[in-house]
Parts: structure tokens; C-alpha cells; sequence
């Protein structure tokens, strides 16, 4: 611990953290996707769903598409047959948490402590290493992004959203994606929609 660390009281600490997680939280973990800007990273959040991904894993196969999709531990244990299917289709399987809680609100310790237990259990079901974490609804701050390093994964956010949890048709989903979405970018897309932050659960 730095010398000028030890001569700040407590309080002092807290709200320069506090600062710092304000001004820096928004873009740490933004990526530009790739080092080529000729590809684009197509991502899927909130999933594996049922009603969706045999569906969308058939269509990225028959295009020659490979995608990540960051996976909800709680959607992965009641459908480990389709994370497997995903693994399977060569796509890439990523965290997105336990269920879809921030992490913002936890103590660092615990932040850490969830993120490592939501890496082994999604591991288990994929059979597969899981390297990279998406927070959900993308909030974080230093504090989250730190934890989630200290649990051996890089936070993956994104530079393009097609707004697809807006019920519009598909048509317009596709404009908005391809509008907003440059060489390189990441662009998120969800295979399930969870609630929004401050909706009842």
C-alpha cells in the first residue's frame, strides 16, 4: 500500500473510489472487438432459451458464422443440452453471471467470490474453459472490472446494440444493427431478454 494511501482515513478512500468508479466505470471494458476491421463480433447475451437457440445455432451454421454468446449460469443448468450445442457449433461460451444481477453492489470480496463460483459452474456444464464476462446491462465500475480480472476473466462490453429487447420488427432490428455497427465493433444481441434494472424479479 502506497505511503499516501495510509495517510487517507477511510472516508476519504470510499469516496475517491467512489469517484473514480463514476468517471471511469463507463468505459472500462469497451473493445473494439477485433484487430481486423473487416470482421465484425457478434455476441449473444441472456441465453441458452429453448425457443431460440436451436433455432439461431441452425441459421449461424448454415451462414458459416461463429458467434459468443454469454451465457446465464442459472439458464445453463436447466439447459445443459443446448450449451453443449453450442459449444459443439463452435461458437464461443462466455459469461454473463449467475443470473442477471450487477455486480456494482457487492463488496469487492464478494464480487470476486461470485464470479469465480459462476465461472466454475458454467465450466461444468460447457466442459470448457470460460474466459471472457459480460456484466449485465454492461454496468460496472473499477472496482467490478478488477474483480472480474481477479477471477481470471476479461470484460467484454460492446461498441454497437441493435436495441433488439424492444419489441419492433425484424427488419428495423437489422437497420439499427447495421447502422450503429463499424469494422471491428462488437455487437450485442440477445438470444432471451431479462428484465430491465429496475424491474421486479
Amino acid at each position: 500500500m502506497s505511503s499516501a494511501r495510509r495517510r487517507l482515513p477511510g472516508w476519504a478512500r470510499t469516496a475517491a473510489r467512489r469517484t473514480a468508479d463514476a468517471v471511469l466505470g463507463p468505459v472500462l471494458g469497451s473493445v473494439a472487438g477485433g484487430r481486423r476491421t473487416d470482421h465484425v463480433a457478434i455476441t449473444f447475451d441472456d441465453g441458452p432459451e429453448p425457443g431460440t437457440t436451436p433455432g439461431l445455432l441452425a441459421l449461424l451454421a448454415r451462414r458459416g458464422v461463429h458467434c459468443t454468446f454469454f451465457l446465464l449460469v442459472r439458464q445453463a443448468e436447466e439447459h445443459p443440452e443446448l450449451v453443449r450445442a453450442i459449444g459443439d457449433g463452435g461458437h464461443e461460451i462466455a459469461l454473463h453471471g449467475i443470473d442477471h444481477r450487477p455486480l456494482t453492489s457487492l463488496r469487492h470480496g464478494d464480487a470476486v467470490r461470485m464470479l469465480h463460483e459462476a465461472r466454475a459452474r458454467l465450466e461444468a456444464v460447457a466442459g470448457r474453459p470460460v474466459t471472457r464476462y459480460r456484466p449485465p446491462y454492461g454496468k460496472q465500475t473499477p472496482a467490478s472490472w478488477l474483480a472480474a480480472r481477479r477471477a481470471g476473466l476479461e470484460v467484454v462490453v460492446w461498441s454497437a446494440d441493435a436495441d433488439d429487447w424492444v419489441d419492433r420488427p425484424a427488419t428495423q432490428v437489422a437497420a439499427i444493427a447495421a447502422e450503429n455497427l463499424r469494422g471491428g465493433g462488437v455487437l450485442l444481441l440477445h438470444e432471451r431478454v431479462e428484465p430491465g434494472p429496475g424491474a421486479n424479479r
